[in-house]
């Protein structure tokens, strides 16, 4: 830094130059004592210093709370994601479920159906004899063989129920909660078709 109070003139100056480099150098003089006022000037050193660590943590503030909104988002996002997929793939298995349930209900319907409208085979040292049957619309008798059926409709209602009920324990709770009602209907179903028949 160059001496504030050091003048240019030589010994030949006229008065009106001595005069403004006289000014020129209160000037320099002036700004030099500011200078030092300011860094001596702790307090307001300290504002300026607090002004700036404000601004920062403000800015700091600013991004984090940009970063988290994007998180939350993001997170949003996949859970929405992953929601719909656990809903297509309970879907999916309630519709196997169903039918598979409708497949067995068939397959129960037309074995007891089978059974019903014929006479069952008589176990092997069993001697089978006709039984007359009167039916409550009938006047004439009716002929059938006597002897118990080899496998009820009760006992394939209920295989087939816990094979639907081992399948629907692997499901997660939303679709056990769906499948378990399967059983249920397809025992309705076997009811309603049975009384319209």
């Amino acid at each position: 830094m160059s001496d504030p109070t050091q003048t240019s003139l030589g010994a030949d100056a006229s008065q009106d130059e001595i005069e403004a480099d006289i000014a020129a150098t209160r000037a320099r003089l002036a700004a030099s004592v500011d200078a030092l006022a300011d860094k001596m000037d702790v307090k307001t050193q300290a504002k300026d210093k607090v002004a700036d660590v404000k601004a920062q943590a403000a800015d700091k503030v600013t991004e984090v709370k940009d970063t988290a909104q994007a998180k939350v988002v993001g997170a949003r996002v996949a859970a929405q994601e992953k929601i719909a997929g656990l809903r297509a793939t309970a879907q999916e298995k309630i519709a196997g479920l169903r039918a598979t349930a409708q497949d067995k209900l068939s397959e129960v319907k037309a074995t007891a159906q089978d059974k019903v409208g014929r006479p069952s085979p008589a176990p092997t040292g069993i001697p089978t004899t006709p039984v007359t049957v009167a039916g409550p619309s009938d006047s004439a008798p009716r002929s059938r063989a006597a002897g118990p059926l080899p496998g009820s409709v009760k006992d394939q209602l209920v295989s087939a129920s816990q094979q639907l009920w081992t399948r629907v324990r692997a499901l997660p709770l939303v679709g056990q909660v769906a499948a378990g009602a399967a059983p249920l209907l397809a025992a309705v179903l076997l009811v309603e078709r049975r009384k319209r028949d």
